[in-house]
Order: C-alpha cells, then structure tokens, then sequence
C-alpha cells in the first residue's frame, strides 16, 4: 500500500514535461558583439551591416517575427537620423522554410514591423537581414545611438510572445550640406513686384553648413507651373529673372533650372535674387518655387515657397514741349512773316494690353498777352514719327486747329504697345495780326478704347 504514492508521483512528472516546448530568437551582428555598429559612417555611399536571425521553435505552430525602432538613431544634442535614412532588407535565400517579408529596402520605424513569416509547421530557421544608412541626410557629424526591439509570436495568438533587443551605434561623418533656404522677407513666400517706379526684387538665402565633398551635388530650382493670373495669362518664364550670389544676372530659362552646379565646399551664405524683364503685362501672376538638392542618391526637396509676380497697371503720358517751357508759344511774331513750327513729344507708357488713343482740345485759340486771337485757319496741327512709332497718326497734313473741338492724334496698335509721337503746331501770321507774342492752352486726354 505504501508504494502507491511514488508511482503517482512519477505519472505526474511524465505528464509536465511536455510544456517545456522551445521558442526562443537570437539576433547578432555578423561581424561579431552585441551591437549593430556602423562604425565611421557617412552616407555616400550608404554603409550597410548583417545581421544574423536565428529561431529556434518545437511548438508545432506557425510563428512571425517582428521588428520595433524602440529608439532613433539620436546624437547626445538630441540631432535624429530620420526613419526614411535607416532602411533595412532580407538577403533572399538566407532563410530555409519560412518567408522573408522584407525582399525590398524599407524604412525601419516605430511601428511593429513584420520580417518573417514561419511555415504552417513553426519549423526553427535562420537568416540574414542587412541595415543600412542611406542618404541624403542633413544631421549633423556625430555619435549616434538607438535600440531596436525583435519579437517573435505566434500567429494565431500573442499569448506566447519572446522578446529580444539590439543596440545600434554610428559615428556618422556628414560630408552632405546641412542646407536650408529661407525667403528674405520672412513671409514664406518670394514676391517681385513692378512698378512705375522700378522693381522690388524678391530675395532668398541659401545657408549652407558643414560643407559638401561631393562634386555630384547640386541645387536645382523648380516652378510648378509658369507664373500665371487669374485670367489665365501665363508669363513667360524669361519674364523672370535669376541673380545667384555675385553671377550676372540671367532670365529664367525653363521651368527646372539649376542655380548651384556644385554646392560651396565651406559654410556660406547664397543670396538668390528674382527681378521682372520690362514690358510685361499688368496683373498678379502666380506659381510656386521648390529648390532641390540632387546626388547620387537622388532628388531631395529642401523648400517650396509660393511665388508671386506682381506688376502695376501703367497708363501713363509724358508731355514734352519743343523749348522745355511746357507752353506752346510762338515769341515775337510779326504781321506776314512765313508759317513757323513748333514741336511736342507725346510719350505713352502702358501695360493694360488694351488699345489706346490720344486727342487734344483747344480751349482757346493763339492769343496774345491781350487776348486777340489768330484765325484758326492760320493755326493748324499735324502728327508725325518719333522714332519707331507703331500706332497710326491720325493728322498726317495740317488740320486747323479750332477752339473747343476735340481731335483725336493717335490709336495705338492693337495690343496697345507704349509708343511715342510728334505733335507740329503750325502758325501764320496774316498782315494785320498784331506783332508779339502769342501762345494757346490745350489739354491732352488718354483713353482706352
């Protein structure tokens, strides 16, 4: 009777020991230690480093493995390689059984991450992961350190969950710019504007750190879409002018235009300035500027600022009498003398794109210091060129000038182009005019058509 209990004891030791299944990851560098260490490292080319997965499962249940950035790639005054610069991928064929879920380069994240995916069996295998930096990256030079976190579990349930880490380090050595592009005005935004007065440029500096060693880097400037209105008018791209640092400046050629071929090899600042071209249509135009730092390892949007290019309406006219006295007067006529002349130059300023016409009107005849008056057949008008005058003169012979009538000088061409004319006043002297001096009031009118 006394055996009874030393058989129970054993049955009950026979029937535990099954719980005791494997299930258990190992993850080590390949290079040897306890930490993923890039050593010296810049990003050009990317440094990579392997490391070796081992999973050792008797379960008998399919399992998964899954990776956590628990912590960045952080420098001690707290600089951060982003996500997107530490990328990892699996080295096909490495694994045995299972699948490997990372075939192409991905970010490693925060997010949990899944690497590998067993068979239906949760066979054990291993395999081979390879991280990597990849630039361009702006950080600055320094010692780097993060954490990363592997967990494997089942996956029918997370009840039977291992977990394991491993330390990385980087010295990174940065031979990329830490470049950054602000507009001058502190508005975000890069305005030009035009005015009657003159041009107010829109200004943006380039500030460049930590230099670049790369002959392969340059800075590329984009505009979404030429500059354009409300209407729809668009202005052309050499409409727009580009001055970088002490260059000359130049028209802007095309919508992508590069302004640095190689980006200074020293810590510098860039001024970048834009300006209109002359002759430009009134309106607002509109678009937006993006600056792209472009190497081996690909295009890197640095900024994008909205653009705008604004020029005044202009609907001007510059009157010019012959002696600069801004009157039209004919000093010392005498009874019977021969037809003298006397010269104005009419100069329009527009931009409106509408046609135009200039007219006069007399509002008293050519009179003397007494108020007589010489016949208005005495006193006539004719138009004529002042240099390339592209509108039509509408008094090409001599018209009599009569008091309180109005006539029209000048149209302009279609597109209402500035131009520029003579006005020639013409006054006889019949024998019984009083000798003297005699001078007219005229007002000059511009108008759209």
């Amino acid at each position: 009777m006394r055996k009874t209990p030393a058989l129970c004891t054993a049955l009950i030791l026979l029937i535990c020991a099954p719980a005791f299944a494997a299930f258990s990851v190992s993850v080590a560098p390949y290079e040897g230690g306890f930490t993923l260490d890039f050593g010296k490292a810049g990003f050009n080319p990317p440094p990579q480093k392997e490391v070796t997965v081992r999973v050792n499962s008797s379960s008998g249940k399919q399992y998964r493995l899954l990776q956590t950035l628990m912590e960045p790639l952080t420098s001690a005054p707290g600089d951060t390689v982003p996500t997107a610069n530490f990328v990892v991928y699996s080295v096909r064929g490495s694994n045995t059984t299972g699948t490997l879920l990372t075939d192409y380069e991905a970010p490693v994240t925060l997010n949990r991450a899944p690497l590998y995916v067993s068979d239906q069996q949760g066979s054990p295998d291993s395999f081979t992961l390879v991280y990597a930096l990849k630039g361009p990256c702006t950080v600055p030079s320094g010692n780097y350190r993060g954490r990363l976190r592997f967990t494997l579990e089942a996956v029918d349930s997370t009840a039977q969950q291992v977990e394991t880490y491993l330390d990385i380090s980087a010295q990174i050595e940065n031979t990329s710019a830490n470049i950054e592009i602000a507009a001058a005005n502190g508005m975000n935004r890069v305005s030009v504007r035009q005015t009657d007065a003159g041009i107010e440029t829109g200004d943006v500096v380039v500030t460049v750190q930590n230099g670049v060693r790369n002959a392969d880097e340059k800075l590329i400037q984009v505009f979404s879409v030429p500059p354009t209105a409300t209407d729809g008018t668009e202005l052309p791209f050499e409409a727009v002018k580009v001055t970088v640092g002490d260059t000359p400046e130049t028209p802007v050629v095309s919508e992508r235009q590069t302004l640095l071929a190689r980006i200074p090899g020293k810590d510098s600042e860039i001024p970048i300035r834009y300006s209109l071209a002359e002759g430009l249509k009134a309106g607002t135009y509109r678009s937006t500027l993006k600056y792209i730092l472009e190497n081996a390892q690909g295009p890197q949007e640095l900024a994008a600022f909205p653009f705008e290019a604004r020029i005044d309406k202009v609907f001007d006219m510059r009157i010019t009498t012959e002696d600069g006295s801004g009157k039209i007067s004919f000093r010392g006529l005498k009874p019977g003398a021969p037809t003298r002349t006397y010269e104005v130059d009419i100069a329009i300023k527009n931009n409106t794109g509408a046609r135009f016409q200039v007219s006069q009107k007399v509002l008293t005849g050519m009179v003397n210091t007494e108020g007589k008056a010489i016949p208005s057949a005495n006193f006539t008008v004719t138009t004529g060129k002042f240099g390339e005058t592209r509108g039509t003169l509408k008094t090409p012979a001599p018209v009599p000038m009569n008091a309180d009538e109005s006539q029209v000088l000048y149209i302009s061409d279609t597109t209402g182009s500035p131009d520029s004319f003579k006005v020639i006043y013409g006054l006889s002297a019949p024998d019984t005019v009083k000798a003297g001096d005699y001078s007219a009031s005229i007002i000059y009118s511009l108008s759209e058509l």
